[in-house]
């Protein structure tokens, strides 16, 4: 598949002014909600190859971006579209 061109969902600034919602979403494991897909088996072949210092491991991790970007719109950490028409 290969690595997505897709950009992050929050920005670092983002990130530190609402890193307590962020510590229990993963805390509760909310996050697998979000989770599509992802291989369970160990990694071999190309995706576990040893590299100076220690391995490369490849995982695939599928992400419901939409409705990861709907939970930051609902959370205050995002506008969604509408909110740029909001006074």
């Amino acid at each position: 598949m290969g690595v997505s061109n897709l950009q992050p969902l929050v920005t670092e600034a983002q990130y530190k002014e609402f890193e307590s919602l962020f510590q229990e979403f993963f805390k509760t494991g909310e996050f697998l909600n979000y989770v599509r897909e992802v291989n369970a088996a160990y990694p071999s072949g190309e995706n576990n190859v040893a590299a100076p210092g220690g391995r490369r491991v490849g995982v695939n991790l599928v992400l419901d971006y939409p409705a990861l970007n709907k939970w930051l719109e609902e959370n205050g950490v995002k506008k969604g579209l509408g909110g740029h028409f909001r006074n």
